[in-house]
């Protein structure tokens, strides 16, 4: 009950400071609602749809700054997450950096140092090339370790990004590389996030 009056909280903050907020979907599992402060910081709260039961839902919330600065769009992230019922907890952060040397050509980079209270320290990372097929959609490959879920496993991801005005949606094809995760597979993955007008003061 906490954590669904925390959530509540944080929306309506949001709501009312004029910030910029989005909701949206991360890896099919992940329900989100995020706010933009300034251009400059964020935060946003996080919360599974696993086909689990109430307890071992997942809540993550997240902190942030991000900036543009000439061909680079830089950010910065904190996050924390638990279980309702506290069997494990996972805590960590982010450095990103997207750089566009040309116009059509997209290089992403990403560290994240990862903590998990059942796994232990993992230094995950993602390095991907994109290129711009149009002025609303990009290709995109890339290489991670990233947990989708918990454990790190080394996956190829392949896919597109399309961008119109307040939405992006983000279809991509996850193939798991790890030798000891048994059989490759190969996962759908579908990224979702909308971006609701900015309030004027105004209104």
């Amino acid at each position: 009950m906490r954590r669904i009056i925390s959530l509540f909280a944080i929306a309506i903050v949001a709501l009312s400071s004029f910030a910029q907020i989005s909701i949206g979907i991360r890896s099919n599992r992940f329900v989100n609602i995020s706010y933009l402060y300034k251009d400059h910081y964020f935060a946003r709260l996080e919360q599974s749809v696993f086909s689990e039961k109430p307890g071992l839902q997942y809540m993550r919330g997240y902190a942030g700054y991000e900036t543009h600065i000439s061909a680079f769009d830089l950010k910065g992230t904190a996050y924390f997450g638990s279980t309702f019922n506290r069997l494990y907890y996972s805590t960590g952060a982010s450095v990103e950096a997207r750089i566009r040397p040309i116009p059509f050509l997209i290089v992403d980079g990403r560290f994240n140092p990862h903590y998990d209270s059942g796994f232990g320290y993992t230094s995950c990372y993602y390095g991907g090339l994109g290129a711009c097929i149009t002025k609303h959609i990009d290709i995109l490959v890339g290489y991670t370790n990233i947990p989708e879920y918990r454990m790190p496993e080394k996956r190829l991801n392949m896919g597109f990004d399309f961008h119109i005005k307040n939405l992006v949606v983000r279809p991509k094809f996850s193939l798991n590389l790890s030798s000891d995760s048994g059989p490759k597979s190969l996962r759908p993955i579908i990224d979702f996030e909308y971006t609701f007008p900015k309030k004027s003061r105004h209104e």
